[in-house]
């Protein structure tokens, strides 16, 4: 078959449209009878969004913006006023352990004494009487001169002990 016999055929279909290619060769190109091109526009995408969408979404997008804007505005404006601190009186340690009528809790809140020599202290208190001075703790086992020296600042003693240990009264 010739090529103009094939050309003549294509070209009675009306669903073929033939071109010639550089070698003169036709190539059909068929297209359906039922699409109408002229109704076909190359502008529209049928994913895209409609106009009312593209609108709603504007919106929301603007009032999001005022609304963040408004909070940013309102975030930066209000700085934190610096407050005026009245300072109190100067801090003193008032903590003392009263050799003659602390516990051995009480004891143990001093570094130098564990709960050993704690409850060392207090049973050589309720055996031997009251503690005459700051120094009678050298009597009991465990208290030296350097551990006495370091617990120093934070004993008192009073004698109130004679409540306590009436036995010991003088």
């Amino acid at each position: 078959m010739s090529s103009n016999a094939v050309s003549s055929n294509l070209q009675a279909d009306s669903a073929t449209d033939v071109t010639a290619d550089s070698d003169e060769n036709p190539v059909p190109h068929f297209v359906p009878e039922s699409s109408d091109t002229s109704t076909i526009s190359s502008d529209k995408n049928p994913d895209a969004p409609a106009a009312a969408d593209l609108r709603f979404l504007r919106i929301i997008l603007t009032v999001f913006a005022a609304v963040f804007g408004c909070q940013w505005l309102m975030a930066t404006r209000d700085q934190p006023t610096v407050l005026d601190v009245e300072r109190g009186a100067k801090f003193e340690d008032t903590f003392r352990v009263n050799v003659n009528t602390a516990s051995w809790i009480e004891w143990m809140q001093l570094e130098q004494i564990g709960i050993t020599l704690a409850h060392r202290i207090v049973a050589d208190r309720e055996l031997n009487g009251p503690f005459t001075s700051v120094d009678d703790l050298r009597r009991v086992s465990g208290i030296g001169e350097r551990t006495l020296e370091q617990i120093r600042p934070w004993l008192t003693i009073s004698h109130e002990h004679e409540e306590t240990y009436p036995e010991f009264a003088r």
